[in-house]
């Protein structure tokens, strides 16, 4: 055997991310060399496949530290569906024995709640914080069509377009033309919405570093705040995304975000690096 790290593989609405806890790394001696070391995880013939890591570490400010890379090495400050998945593992592995904990990452630190399921974490709602408008009507001309653009910043940049028919809408056309866009100089991810109603919107994402994804935690968010702007529909909202659904509450009065939805493991397993 070479030198082995144990992990889990975990998803929130189909969005899948390896966990793994920072001795773990360390352990590999690969922590300089993480770009590397996540492309090759991640990568879906040739490693466990997912749309990005998690490291679990220790924190001076919070309870537990979060640290999340995209599947093409590159650093996310903040993951709404990893976060969860987090969360869950920090619990059932009794990295903490809190039911409701905080998390120090990149885009500062985030209270999450767990709600159970018999003896397990079924679901977590997390503080996502408070959502930054950028911009609400950049027009953005792409083969032909314009597009409106609402800017959102939920710790991740994110592009939120409102489209009739998000089915047809060309996610990952734009999406990758989009990151490249000198208005977004460290990229940017790409939200299509459709109002189904008041209360109800759907979704497709094409995330930074990773491509199209099943779901996006923190581009709900950015779409639901989005929606409430602009369209002045009701401020708990379901989304659905093609992984998955999340109920997104904005608490205008306060300008927080709230999020709550699934976390699933899938597996747990030793790969040998």
């Amino acid at each position: 055997m070479g030198r082995c790290m144990r992990f889990a593989k975990m998803h929130g609405c189909g969005n899948d991310y390896v966990i793994v806890e920072e001795a773990e790394i360390k352990k590999t001696n690969l922590k300089n060399n993480m770009n590397e070391l996540v492309k090759m995880i991640c990568e879906r013939r040739r490693g466990i496949g997912s749309d990005g890591i998690i490291i679990i570490g220790q924190s001076d400010i919070a309870d537990i530290s979060m640290k999340m890379y995209n599947a093409d090495g590159s650093v996310g400050k903040m993951c709404g569906n990893g976060i969860r998945c987090l969360a869950k593992y920090a619990f059932e592995n009794k990295i903490t024995i809190k039911t409701a904990f905080s998390v120090e990452t990149d885009a500062g630190i985030k209270n999450v709640k767990l709600r159970f399921n018999n003896l397990f974490v079924g679901s977590v709602r997390v503080d996502m914080g408070s959502p930054v408008i950028k911009e609400t009507g950049m027009k953005y001309m792409y083969d032909g069509k314009m597009y409106i653009i609402t800017n959102v910043d939920m710790g991740n940049p994110h592009a939120v377009i409102f489209v009739d028919d998000v089915d047809s809408a060309p996610v990952c056309a734009v999406g990758n033309h989009l990151c490249s866009h000198p208005s977004f100089p460290e990229g940017v991810n790409t939200e299509f919405v459709t109002i189904v109603d008041s209360n109800n919107i759907r979704l497709r994402v094409w995330e930074r570093g990773s491509g199209e994804t099943m779901a996006c935690g923190t581009g709900a968010c950015a779409c639901v705040v989005a929606c409430v702007e602009k369209y002045s529909t009701d401020k708990c909202i379901n989304v659905h995304m093609p992984g998955g659904n999340l109920l997104i509450e904005y608490n205008t009065k306060e300008n927080v975000v709230y999020m709550e939805g699934e976390a699933v493991l899938v597996y747990e397993g030793i790969i040998n690096i």
